[in-house]
């Protein structure tokens, strides 16, 4: 009984998330039609970070604009979903180069077409086809090494997150996250092309995911101009986050408003409540700013030789001294 119960939910699991919220973005080929023949504002806004630096939360405050249609994770979430052999987020395939099964889901979300589920279709009434050409779409992704080729294929204004790299490693150590190398991780091409020599990181999980993180951020810098280019961090967003947001908005073209304010201190205030929901989009956020510090001293200093080795040009000099 228990076997077939299980059998049934995920077979509905499976046709809800075929489905997207709004109605006309499941329609195929008419779909994409559509959102050809309707074009959104240029350029679309990519906010992208490395997985567990707080994109989810910075997405959702950006998509209180009016005018954002926001699209969390279309690529990632599709990919993973739909193709089980892409087990891993971060996945690079070279300098402005696609990861396997990246092109068909960019193409629609990049377009403005919200044919991806509810997890993604955070806020379907968003997308009504009468006002696409007053809208911008905001696409939130996690894989740092992709942002070259969606550069070149996009040309999408990047706001790019970052947190403390150490703060970063142990989200990813509590979630289990710890079975791929730095060599797993980076693509060949771009690892020989780095100042990087893998032989001076850490093996243990701790350096190698410093190591990654620098070499992500050097990634996504290396990989935009300067005037469709800023970079915050999560420390800046976590004790300012109207400011932060605000400015943010101003810089990328999202309205901004007294009922945007009134969100984002709603989704920000501090509590003595832990959110349960690892994923959650609500932040006691001056709380989150240095938590990192309370980390062994082996763990920051392994963290730290491996991100060191990249010659990263943020997060150089803060390590709690």
């Amino acid at each position: 009984m228990m076997s077939s119960l299980s059998s049934l939910r995920r077979r509905v699991q499976r046709l809800v998330h075929r489905v997207s919220p709004v109605w006309w973005a499941n329609l195929g080929r008419i779909s994409d039609l559509l959102a050809r023949r309707l074009p959104m504002q240029s350029p679309p806004i990519l906010v992208v970070a490395f997985p567990r630096s707080g994109s989810s939360w910075l997405g959702r405050l950006l998509a209180y604009a009016d005018n954002a249609c926001y699209l969390r994770e279309p690529i990632t979430q599709a990919r993973r979903r739909w193709h089980p052999e892409a087990v891993h987020a971060v996945s690079d395939a070279g300098v402005q180069r696609a990861p396997r099964y990246y092109r068909q889901y960019a193409d629609r979300a990049f377009a403005g077409c919200p044919a991806f589920s509810y997890a993604t279709v955070r806020d379907p009434g968003d997308w009504a086809l009468r006002r696409r050409h007053k809208r911008r779409v905001l696409i939130k992704e996690v894989n740092p090494f992709a942002v070259g080729w969606m550069r070149m294929r996009y040309a999408p204004t990047v706001i790019h997150l970052m947190r403390h790299p150490v703060a970063v490693a142990l989200s990813m150590h509590r979630r289990g996250w710890t079975s791929q190398t730095l060599r797993e991780y980076v693509h060949p091409g771009r690892l020989a092309d780095s100042p990087l020599n893998p032989s001076s990181v850490p093996t243990s999980f701790w350096g190698q995911i410093g190591a990654v993180q620098g070499l992500a951020h050097r990634a996504v810098k290396q990989a935009c101009p300067e005037d469709a280019y800023t970079a915050v961090q999560y420390e800046t967003l976590c004790i300012d986050p109207v400011a932060t947001v605000q400015e943010l908005c101003e810089w990328v073209g999202l309205r901004w408003d007294d009922a945007v304010t009134a969100a984002i201190q709603s989704h920000s205030a501090d509590s003595s409540r832990n959110a349960p929901d690892p994923y959650s989009t609500t932040r006691q956020s001056t709380a989150r700013a240095t938590a990192w510090k309370a980390a062994s001293p082996e763990r920051i200093d392994a963290v730290r030789a491996g991100y060191m080795a990249a010659e990263p040009t943020v997060y150089t000099s803060c390590w709690g001294e």
